[in-house]
């Protein structure tokens, strides 16, 4: 084993370990990302299944509702050039697996730059058979600078979104098997993966001379995490996605998680955000449940997002699979204005006022009564001076 080891990193002599910190050269103000402090901003993924448009009317129309849409190559068609016009703030990326190679393009490249085990053999993804590769070698390095920069010519992005920059591959279960980090000859680490993938991203981006936003946040807890916070992808992309805010996708829409870890995902934004980064939030109840209880979630999970936003924050709800990522809702409508402050706990719940109304969330176990002080409309148009709030339930609450 051990000379197999040896063998690999010899033949990856393009494997020299990367160093511990990247510097991304974007900010989310310096990409052109737009402010989304007021009101309430959503971010389209429609390189997710069901995202390809029916109509360039229906393209137009999703661009006056979104500030940041992700896509393949292909989804958008001809579309691009109205959407820019209906909506110059638009930002357009375009998707590239950043540590997967398709199985499809196994022919492509060659295994020194892949992932091994230990006993030499390739890692594959469990869930679409996709080959893993090794994010410090700069074969692999050279070859994703290469299909992002091919990705952007031909669909005139803003820049690429690198999937699967976070630390699941080296969980076990996630592969056929754990890879090992040639630098080190043995299994890699989460930490290690992490500042691995960070540095891809800054290299890709580095090359291409445009940002990179990732998916690899996870989470809250994932993103403090003490050893390998995931935060450190943002040494080297813009920004990046946690795709399990507040929930693993698969779990029920009565699943809630504890107020601690809560607090995390909410402060997740904010932290993100100070660090002159983008924060993309995504929210799937795939796991079952009522209508009823999926928009009970869904306001839940708006609410929580608004109290968090710090300037560059992007709010996106799934409520089944394939979902279409331009479904509408009347809360993404309502009339917030802008935040007058920092969101506090007082009177038992977490509040944030606004301009034109007032945020609050009850993340805990016990029913909470309010005393709001004013006369507030909830998004259903009853006119409201009082709140009870069960457990795990939220308002967002508009003037006039």
């Amino acid at each position: 084993m051990r000379r197999f080891i040896a063998a690999v990193a010899a033949a990856c002599a393009l494997a020299a370990a990367v160093p511990a910190a990247f510097a991304s050269s974007f900010t989310a103000q310096s990409a052109n990302f737009a402010d989304t402090t007021a009101g309430i901003h959503l971010w389209a993924p429609i390189h997710e299944p069901g995202g390809r448009f029916a109509s360039q009317a229906d393209a137009v129309a999703a661009a006056r509702r979104y500030d940041l849409i992700t896509i393949r190559i292909g989804q958008l068609d001809s579309y691009t050039a109205a959407m820019r016009a209906a909506n110059p703030k638009l930002r357009i990326y375009v998707y590239v697996n950043g540590t997967y190679l398709y199985k499809a393009n196994r022919s492509q490249v060659s295994a020194s730059i892949l992932a091994h085990t230990a006993t030499g053999a390739l890692v594959q993804s469990n869930g679409f058979g996709n080959y893993l590769g090794t994010p410090t070698n700069t074969g692999w390095i050279a070859y994703k600078q290469k299909e992002c920069q091919s990705a952007i010519a031909a669909t005139g992005a803003d820049g690429c979104y690198l999937d699967m920059l976070g630390s699941a591959p080296t969980m076990p279960g996630y592969n056929t098997g754990l890879p090992i980090n040639p630098a080190t000859g043995k299994v890699w680490t989460k930490s290690e993966w992490l500042h691995a993938t960070a540095a891809l991203a800054g290299k890709v981006s580095a090359y291409v001379g445009k940002p990179v936003l990732g998916n690899g946040f996870g989470n809250g807890p994932r993103y403090f995490d003490a050893t390998a916070p995931s935060k450190r992808l943002l040494s080297g992309a813009v920004g990046s996605t946690a795709e399990a805010w507040l929930k693993a996708p698969a779990a029920s829409a009565t699943a809630y998680e504890a107020e601690s870890l809560w607090k995390k995902d909410v402060d997740l934004l904010g932290d993100a955000n100070a660090a002159g980064g983008v924060a993309l939030t995504m929210t799937k109840t795939w796991g079952g449940g009522t209508a009823a209880q999926k928009e009970a979630y869904r306001l839940y999970a708006l609410a929580s997002f608004l109290l968090g936003n710090a300037g560059h924050s992007y709010f996106y709800f799934s409520a089944n699979t394939p979902d279409k990522a331009t479904v509408d809702s009347p809360l993404y409508h309502l009339a917030l204005g802008s935040p007058t402050g920092l969101y506090t706990h007082t009177g038992g719940v977490y509040q944030r006022t606004f301009s034109n109304g007032r945020v609050v969330v009850n993340p805990s176990t016990a029913t909470v009564r309010l005393a709001l002080g004013a006369t507030y409309r909830t998004p259903s148009g009853a006119s409201v001076t009082s709140l009870t709030l069960a457990p795990h339930t939220a308002q967002i609450l508009t003037l006039g």
